[in-house]
């Protein structure tokens, strides 16, 4: 990268930074309020909304729909470890909404016969399940987005590990096989994801109309693959995958990658990372983001460790006990 090149990214990161800073200072003594929707009767599932005080002279106001991780056999919508993300991003202006979703590997029975060879085919079951269960919690937000004082052309999607895949693979969805209950002019203004990756049968397309993407993971992540994991026609492709499709395609979007880390990228970012997350949505919302930005972080001291594992590594790291 040249130096003028490297100037105005950071002179954007500056600009970003202070705005995200601004905000908090005149929202910090704001209060987050948290209200409990049903989305779904059948199943019955709920939503969470926070938000602060909602004021009409600042326009309609973006939204972030979360999914909770728990490697789709647990998990809550309301969890103390998103919580100072939730109230963040609260007082930043955006309304969140933490979203109840079936996790169907639950019942998943690793004694069974030939259990292993069938997890496969429960994980696929159990992310479509979730994502269908996303996109009509988006469908929910969208339909009150007069009532909630939401624009719904700035609806982020975000999640952490199995959270993270389904929010990712509602985008993928949305762009590729769009369900008919959803208008074509819509799309997640970006999303934030921490360790997800997308289900695909046969390498993804990453269509240059995915929304920005801001991606956070370890590459010793032996839950979820950091780049990819192709078992016959499906794979599961994470962070690194995508990033490298979509800053070579010419998209928009950041990855955050720290170099040793493992599953534990799927919860620190929430409070390592809330100005950055601010920083880079405040450009996207703001028309502003038009390039894809690469940090690598070592820590230091950081001795050697493991990051190409087996199929059968990652199956045991995501069987149910």
């Amino acid at each position: 990268m040249d130096s003028k090149s490297l100037h105005r990214r950071l002179a954007m990161l500056f600009v970003g930074l202070v705005s995200a800073l601004a905000m908090h200072v005149s929202a910090a003594d704001s209060k987050v309020t948290k209200t409990t929707f049903t989305y779904s009767v059948s199943p019955e599932l709920k939503l969470d909304r926070y938000e602060t005080a909602s004021d009409s002279s600042r326009g309609r106001r973006p939204a972030i729909i979360f999914a909770f991780g728990g490697g789709f056999t647990h998990g809550t919508r309301d969890d103390a470890r998103y919580l100072d993300y939730f109230n963040f991003m609260a007082r930043q202006g955006y309304v969140v909404v933490s979203i109840d979703y079936r996790t169907t590997l639950a019942g998943f029975n690793p004694s069974a016969p030939k259990a292993l060879n069938r997890f496969g085919e429960a994980l696929v079951s159990a992310i479509k399940t979730a994502t269908a269960d996303y996109l009509t919690a988006t469908a929910f937000v969208i339909a009150h987005s007069d009532e909630w004082n939401i624009n719904p052309s700035m609806i982020i999607a975000s999640g952490s590990s199995a959270g993270a895949i389904t929010a990712l693979q509602a985008e993928y969805t949305l762009v590729t096989d769009r369900p008919a209950a959803f208008p074509p002019q819509f799309n997640y203004a970006a999303a934030v994801t921490f360790a997800g990756a997308i289900l695909s049968q046969g390498a993804p397309t990453i269509a240059d109309n995915l929304c920005p993407v801001m991606l956070f993971q370890g590459d010793a992540d032996r839950q979820v693959p950091y780049n990819s994991l192709v078992l016959g026609p499906i794979g599961l492709y994470g962070s690194e995958y995508i990033a490298t499709a979509v800053r070579n395609g010419g998209g928009a979007g950041a990855f955050w990658t720290e170099l040793g880390a493992g599953h534990e990228i799927a919860l620190s970012p929430m409070e390592n990372n809330l100005y950055d997350i601010a920083g880079f949505l405040n450009h996207v919302l703001s028309g502003s983001r038009k390039e894809f930005s690469w940090t690598t972080v070592t820590l230091p001291g950081r001795g050697a460790y493991q990051k190409d594992f087996s199929i059968k590594d990652y199956i045991k790291a995501n069987m149910p006990e």
